[in-house]
This record gives C-alpha cells, sequence and structure tokens, in this order.
C-alpha cells in the first residue's frame, strides 16, 4: 500500500497521478480542514481517502498504519513528486518484499538517502511505527536509513526515479504548506535517535525480522 499526504497542493497532486500512474492501491491523506480543496482531484478507482483532523506528517503516516497493520509493503509518498518508469511501484514494491527497505533517485540525494522509501510490511511491524514518534516532519527517511544501513536492508533502485520538486532547489516557491511545516524540535530528536535509541530499535528489528541461522537450525534438528 502507498501513503501519500497532501495538503493544499491540489494541482501537485494531480500531477502525481497524471504523470506517474501508480498501479499498486493507496491512500490519499488529506486534512479535515483542506478537503474542500481537493474535490475535483480524480483517483485511481484502487485508491482512497483518509480525511481527518490536521496532525503532524508523523502522525499522519502513523495515524494510517494504525488503520491499515496488516499491508505486505508500505511506500511513503509525498504530493510533490512525479515517479516513472512505467511499473515503478512494482519495482520498488517487489525490492522492498517483506523485510527491507527500497527507494529510488529523488533527483537531490541519489543513493545517500531513502527518501520516499518502499518498506516491507515487517520491517515496519517490528518497529511498530512508520515515523519514529518523537519526530514532527524531518527525519523519518533518516532513521530507515540509519536502520536499514545497520542492518544491511537497503534497495536503491537507480532507474526508478521519484523526482522531488522541492522548493529548496528553486524549482518551486515555498508555499504555506512547505512553511507550515511542524519542524521544531526534529533536528534535537533525531539526534537524540541516534544516540540513545538506535542500538535497541535496531536489535528488536533484528529479532523480529532475521532467519535462524543454518547453525541453530542443525542444532534444533539434532536435538533429542
Amino acid at each position: 500500500m502507498m501513503l501519500l499526504p497532501s495538503r493544499g497542493r491540489p494541482e501537485q497532486l494531480r500531477r502525481f497521478f497524471e504523470q506517474s500512474r501508480p498501479a499498486y492501491k493507496g491512500v490519499v491523506l488529506l486534512d479535515e480542514d483542506d478537503v474542500k480543496n481537493y474535490f475535483d482531484v480524480r483517483l485511481p478507482n484502487n485508491w482512497t481517502t483518509i480525511i481527518a483532523p490536521r496532525v503532524s506528517l508523523t502522525r499522519l503516516f502513523n495515524r494510517a498504519f494504525e488503520q491499515y497493520p496488516d499491508e505486505p509493503f508500505y511506500g511513503l509518498l509525498g504530493d510533490d513528486i512525479v515517479c516513472k518508469p512505467k511499473g515503478w511501484d512494482h519495482d520498488l514494491a517487489a525490492a522492498a518484499g517483506q523485510h527491507d527497505i527500497a527507494y529510488g533517485d529523488d533527483g537531490i540525494n541519489g543513493r545517500q538517502l531513502c527518501c520516499f522509501p518502499f518498506l516491507g510490511g515487517e520491517l515496519v511491524r517490528a518497529t511498530g511505527w512508520l515515523q519514529h514518534p518523537a519526530l514532527g516532519h524531518l527525519y523519518g527517511d533518516s532513521v530507515w536509513f540509519e536502520i536499514g544501513r545497520r542492518l544491511k536492508l537497503l534497495r536503491y533502485r537507480p532507474t526508478v526515479e521519484t523526482r522531488h520538486f522541492h522548493w529548496s532547489l528553486g524549482l518551486q516557491e515555498k508555499d504555506a504548506t512547505a512553511r507550515e511545516r511542524q519542524i521544531e524540535g526534529d533536528i534535537a530528536a533525531f539526534n537524540t535517535i541516534i544516540s540513545t535509541e538506535m542500538d535497541a530499535i535496531v536489535e528488536r528489528v533484528r529479532a523480529r525480522i532475521s532467519p535462524p541461522s543454518s547453525a541453530g537450525e542443525l542444532a534444533c534438528q539434532n536435538a533429542p
């Protein structure tokens, strides 16, 4: 399942669907106080919406996970991206599988950060969240990148473009939605996660998704 939050950007959401043409099912996450702007945006037949009170981006994703806890994968997207080539979502979902982190080239970070990641469902269930709850808006992808780096779960697909039309590159003006991001405290929270929590997170994930070693399997087989 793909999850795509949008606020104040119906034109960009429309562009995403017209140009990216996703094949897999997904959910557009909208705020109650903004949904009137999206009435004329047509969604694919296998997409739906969640309309709820406005919260931070982190809470938005995690609230969707609470509603859809058993998906085989989760693709975290944005309304200011365009993806290609045809079948891009199939490629990322297949690479993510149940346990890995797959991502394409967003045109800014390339291999260096898993922006707009597709996350294996079992991997997400091992952490219990789609974005670390201590964050507001930023660094959710950085947390996943660190988990993936330590556990060797990163699957970079350079032929998949998840082009990010980011205001900071001068590709568009910083709009109201960008100005209103809930980012206060995110840098400090991220540093705390890395320094005090990441080891425990990694071990929890490892315990859930790692298959038993061949030696362990053999010992079980030979047990009386």
